[in-house]
């Protein structure tokens, strides 16, 4: 309620007092008085007092701010309304020097109530997003809740960026909340969408959510190869999985040595042809030509990035393959065949076809070679009846 503290002992007479309001940091405050009179505009005024109604300085003609030092003069505005007898008084982006109280005051009908102004920082917002794991094209839900003990409604702004800047604003009650939906792209992976509470958006309390995660993966694939002109070649692939797509791959080589002095050696960068080493494709593939015995032991890594992110891969060690001059990586080993799993699996169907056409015919010349011998038995049979028969007679 309206301090009923009086800056004259003049009897006051207005039907409307300015009334105790609650602003936020940057916000607009407003006071009004209503006459009961229509009174003469160059005799009234806005008076305003930090600690009590007692004392006061004077802000404002009926239509004119004031030069002040307590208050900003380019933040006030003025007005007056002659049909219903009415003063305006509103102060804009209020800051905490602006705490006090305000009244009117007429040389006429004496002082009104004093409004009490206080001002009070926004609340930090509390940010969430639904649901919890999406992927590219789904639609999310974006939450931002003003917390329940905040004292006064609160402007909330939504911002985040993608092919242009998107800016939300609704002003929410304490324990409400404002909601967004978005349909997640590939540019909005790991780009956070904040809210902000208050006035400013440059310095208002937020928070954030990152709701798309995808991490950028990157290893290197030593591709197969054969001789050619230039001897043995090794060719790498810059394997990546990423959203957004990556923009930028790097190689580095690193031979092994041993320093005497215990130093690591270094990694070379190769990002452009140069010598034996070709940069193919934007840097997503790596040829190394005329391989020797030398280069065993070479480690090979990758670098890749996006508009988001970057990452390295794990490095890959050339091989050479015992007694022979192949190589190979700690990755696929020497153990690897020219034969693919698809072949395998050809050839075991093919072997089992012809296994199964062996047991058939097997089959059938076991049983013409029974009914063979069976005919052959009963034949023999028959013969020695007939002899039989001939020594009788």
């Amino acid at each position: 309620m309206a301090l009923q503290c009086r800056l004259l002992s003049a009897q006051t007479k207005f039907t409307k007092e300015p009334r105790d309001t609650t602003v936020e940091v940057g916000g607009t405050a407003s006071f009004e008085c209503t006459f009961a009179e229509l009174p003469d505009c160059e005799s009234v005024y806005w008076v305003q007092s930090r600690q009590s109604c007692a004392a006061s300085s004077t802000l404002a003609t009926c239509h004119t701010a004031l030069p002040n030092e307590r208050v900003d003069k380019s933040r006030l505005s003025v007005s007056f309304d002659e049909r219903e007898y009415t003063m305006k008084l509103n102060i804009t982006n209020v800051t905490m020097s602006d705490v006090g109280h305000y009244a009117c005051w007429s040389y006429h009908g004496g002082p009104s109530s004093c409004g009490r102004l206080r001002v009070v920082n926004p609340p930090t917002p509390q940010c969430s997003s639904s649901p919890s794991d999406p992927k590219v094209g789904d639609t999310i839900t974006l939450d931002c809740r003003v917390p329940m003990n905040a004292t006064v409604p609160t402007k909330l702004t939504w911002h985040w960026e993608t092919s242009s800047k998107v800016k939300i604003t609704n002003t929410v009650h304490p324990g409400m909340s404002s909601q967004q939906t978005h349909v997640l792209r590939d540019t909005d992976n790991y780009k956070p969408f904040m809210c902000i509470a208050g006035n400013s958006l440059s310095t208002g309390p937020q928070c954030s959510v990152y709701p798309l995660q995808i991490h950028l993966t990157v290893r290197v694939v030593l591709l197969p190869t054969s001789p050619g002109n230039n001897g043995i070649a090794l060719k790498f692939l810059c394997h990546t999985q990423s959203i957004p797509a990556t923009t930028r791959h790097m190689w580095s080589l690193l031979y092994p040595a041993n320093f005497t002095n215990g130093t690591e050696p270094e990694w070379l960068d190769v990002t452009t042809t140069q010598g034996r080493y070709q940069v193919l494709q934007s840097g997503r593939y790596l040829h190394i030509s005329n391989i020797t015995r030398r280069d065993d032991g070479l480690k090979v890594r990758c670098f890749a990035s996006n508009s988001a992110m970057n990452a390295t891969s794990k490095p890959v060690t050339i091989v050479n393959c015992a007694n022979t001059n192949s190589f190979a990586s700690n990755v696929t080993h020497c153990t690897v065949t020219t034969r693919t799993p698809q072949t395998d699996n050809k050839i075991l169907n093919y072997a089992g076809i012809v296994t199964i056409y062996v047991i058939a015919f097997l089959a059938i010349v076991s049983v013409v070679f029974h009914i063979w011998h069976i005919r052959r038995e009963k034949k023999t049979l028959i013969t020695q009846l007939e002899l039989t028969e001939q020594q009788n007679f």
